[in-house]
């Protein structure tokens, strides 16, 4: 198994659903939504430096 093919495409889908995510907060004003995009793309900053 491939596992840098596998982390690139778990890393892409989860920046696909943060944007989607932030997009969908700003749309509908919720402060939630757009600070859970955010907190996801923070996750994502810690699996590209781990």
């Amino acid at each position: 198994m491939n596992y840098d093919r596998v982390f690139a495409i778990g890393i892409a889908l989860n920046v696909s659903y943060a944007l989607i995510e932030a997009v969908a907060g700003f749309w509908l004003n919720s402060l939630a939504l757009v600070a859970d995009a955010g907190h996801n793309l923070s996750d994502v900053i810690g699996l590209l430096l781990a």
